[in-house]
């Protein structure tokens, strides 16, 4: 009985040295958080707008309401998603949209589509609609044509 006794407190002893150790849990201010870039999308959501158009793995766009709205629809990680982070006006004719890379980590391995629905901006709708793609930081340029 003594022995389990003495185990017992040096067990207890151990955990409290230890314990004593490992100090607080960091508090939320010292956490380090990573901004996630915030969208100028009206709307984004999982998967395709229904349309009759064929399925493929590129970009692709299409009117919601013509010369007013349409979606767009990216494929990519589903955890890890570009982020349209500002829309430029570059002629009456012309617009783009620039994004920016999310700050998840790490991201899952899949192909998944991620559409996105927006607004034209003033000043621009005319038909056809070239919309660029610019993905920053590699600076890569998609340009896309709404008829």
């Amino acid at each position: 009985m003594k022995r389990s006794a003495i185990a017992a407190l040096v067990l207890a002893a151990t955990v409290t040295i230890l314990s004593a150790c490992a100090g607080a849990p960091p508090t939320a201010e010292e956490t380090p958080s990573i901004a996630m870039p915030s969208s100028v999308a009206d709307r984004t959501y999982r998967g395709m707008p229904e349309s009759n158009e064929p399925f493929s793995e590129t970009p692709r766009i299409i009117w919601i309401e013509r010369n007013k709205t349409f979606a767009l629809t990216l494929f990519g990680s589903s955890s890890c998603p570009s982020i349209p982070t500002s829309i430029t006006t570059d002629a009456d004719n012309a617009i783009t949209i620039h994004f920016e890379q999310s700050s998840n980590d790490p991201c899952t391995a899949d192909m998944a589509a991620t559409t996105y629905e927006f607004t034209v901006p003033s000043g621009s709708g005319a038909t056809p609609l070239t919309v660029t793609l610019d993905y920053a930081p590699e600076g890569g340029t998609y340009p896309m044509i709404l008829e």
